[in-house]
């Protein structure tokens, strides 16, 4: 692992307003890590999202991941090798000599 500066994208909560779908703000988030592409090996969980690419993301803080049981709750998105991934789960590594987040992530949008 070699630490980089990256960024996320963050996004707040989409909102209805006055019958219409408004999608909530974006802000960029820093942190200090490293993304690595994730073993094949791995399946989702999700219906539907099986067969997409996964990578792994490494941070130095704590970074917001979706959620299955409140769809309003968006991930962050992490822009590896020019596709967009969004971040669907969380490992804390609190213990050892340098305490981490390691983060798996899915595809959400591919480049041509």
């Amino acid at each position: 692992m070699f630490p980089k500066n990256l960024s996320v994208t963050r996004q707040t909560a989409d909102n209805w307003v006055n019958g219409q779908l408004t999608a909530g703000a974006t802000t960029t988030v820093p942190f200090i890590g490293d993304a690595q592409p994730a073993n094949s090996d791995l399946v989702s969980l999700q219906i539907g999202r099986m067969g997409v690419g996964k990578t792994r993301i490494f941070s130095d803080r704590k970074l917001q991941v979706g959620s299955n049981v409140d769809p309003k709750a968006n991930g962050d998105i992490f822009v590896y090798e020019g596709s967009k991934y969004e971040l669907i789960q969380e490992n804390p590594f609190e213990v050892g000599l340098i305490p981490h987040f390691e983060y798996l992530a899915e595809l959400r949008e591919a480049t041509a």
